[in-house]
């Protein structure tokens, strides 16, 4: 997925031979002992660090924020649509956003799921869900709380590398940013982000990864993604890129991919310390 070169994108079979083609690149790192000769040289390579958000940066009590989210969004919707049509448009959204579907943004597709589901115009939905959106949110941050250690990382992390802000883009940019802000941290931090108006692909699939490497204009051997989830984020691994899953080891270790026999040296887990530290010790920072 790579950027593919550069402004191409693969399909799901070039994205698994890219993968392959990777893996017969790192026969030394095979296993879960890698030397430490093996390991500074992978922690070398990093140019660039990805860092995913929810989970990642900011947390959150997601059966809560689901419940309220769809509560208000019907009634908001209320004058327009009855419920039952809200809400079926509010399925066929989430459903839309994820889909394999590459021909519009991730926010064009919820838009015009969202009107078929519900039977308004396309163009009158168009024009009212970023108001819906940005006066439901902000009344959802009473659901979300800072993760200990996020905000130092980032501010260390953005001294010593490029950052982008790596979120499954489900939501428009105001809505990441402000989820970020509930996590105490500043937008100012990172370069770019990735959100629903400008990416056409979400976690896990190779085409979200690819599409951000091509937008980025990165190479995945370069950069090292941080994540909390091995699914979403793990799959990353598939082009090559490093990643970290977080968790409360203060060692980083191997970590094994439930789909993935062979990570190749490229999933590791620690917490947000021994991250660092690594970074720190490997890199030569």
């Amino acid at each position: 997925d790579l950027h593919r070169r550069r402004h191409s994108f693969p399909t799901r079979r070039s994205s698994d031979l890219h993968f392959m083609s990777f893996r017969n690149g790192l026969d030394e790192l095979r296993g879960s002992t890698l030397s430490r000769v093996s390991l500074g040289a992978i922690m070398n390579k990093i140019k660039h660090l990805l860092i995913d958000l929810d989970g990642t940066l900011v947390n959150f009590r997601e059966l809560r924020v689901q419940l309220e989210f769809t509560l208000r969004f019907i009634y908001w919707w209320r004058a327009w649509a009855r419920p039952w049509r809200t809400f079926k448009g509010l399925w066929r959204l989430n459903s839309a956003v994820s889909s394999d579907e590459r021909k519009s943004s991730n926010y064009l597709k919820g838009i015009q799921a969202f009107a078929l589901g519900s039977g308004l115009p396309e163009g009158q939905v168009s024009a009212l869900m970023d108001e819906c959106l940005n006066e439901i949110f902000p009344r959802l941050e009473k659901y979300f709380f800072p993760i200990p250690g996020a905000q130092e990382f980032v501010q260390w992390a953005g001294e010593h590398y490029p950052l982008t802000l790596a979120t499954n883009p489900v939501w428009p940019p105001e809505l990441v940013t402000m989820r970020l802000q509930w996590g105490g941290i500043s937008m100012a931090k990172f370069g770019t982000m990735t959100h629903a108006k400008k990416m056409t692909a979400c976690k896990p699939s190779l085409d979200y990864y690819s599409e951000l490497l091509s937008q980025e204009n990165l190479d995945p051997e370069s950069c090292a993604l941080i994540g909390n989830d091995i699914q979403s984020d793990g799959a990353a691994i598939g082009l090559g890129i490093r990643v970290f899953i977080l968790s409360d080891s203060p060692q980083v270790k191997p970590l094994t991919h439930p789909k993935i026999r062979d990570t190749q040296g490229l999933l590791w887990t620690g917490n947000y310390k021994a991250i660092q530290s690594l970074l720190e010790t490997e890199s030569h920072l």
